[in-house]
């Protein structure tokens, strides 16, 4: 079972189609919730596809939220941290207790300190891009299906048979 731990915000800096929603300012606003609801809704679609458990983390650190949030959007894990807690450390924790046989966690980001303490968890580590490249290869696989699926769904035909028109339908 593969576990996919994503550095939120990491992941929205490095992709710049989620970036250029960003606001100029660097304080959060609308342009912060879009991205996140972005990456959300790819990251779902991902794991619609590859039946991987996702999870996603995004820092709560400036908030002034006392607990870590959780909840479950379109079948992805979405965490933000509490208040003066980085959402590395709760990767570094969902790491840890993740970890076990049969289970491969990877966590996407491109923060070097939090990749140290992942590899030393013996768990692997994937930057934005390769996450970007694993997207767009399941999305490819996806379009290719839904084109396999409609083309059998145009082949169907008639034969006749002894006066009786019959339909028969390819699978």
């Amino acid at each position: 079972m593969n576990i996919l731990i994503v550095d939120g915000y990491n992941i929205i800096n490095q992709w710049t189609d989620l970036k250029k929603e960003l606001p100029k300012t660097g304080l959060p606003g609308n342009g912060f919730e879009h991205a996140r609801n972005e990456l959300i809704e790819i990251m779902a679609e991902y794991r619609a596809f590859t039946g991987d458990k996702v999870i996603i983390v995004f820092d709560g650190y400036r908030t002034d939220k006392s607990q870590i949030t959780k909840s479950n959007e379109l079948g992805i894990e979405v965490i933000f941290s509490k208040h003066k807690q980085t959402a590395d450390s709760v990767i570094e924790r969902l790491a840890y207790k993740e970890r076990g046989e049969g289970k491969t966690i990877l966590v996407a980001t491109k923060d070097t300190a939090l990749e140290r303490i992942i590899i030393g968890l013996n768990c692997f580590i994937i930057s934005p891009q390769k996450l970007k490249d694993m997207v767009k290869r399941v999305k490819a696989e996806i379009k290719e299906l839904s084109y396999i699926i409609r083309k059998t769904e145009d082949n169907s035909f008639d034969t006749d048979c002894t006066n009786n028109k019959k339909s028969v339908k390819i699978c």
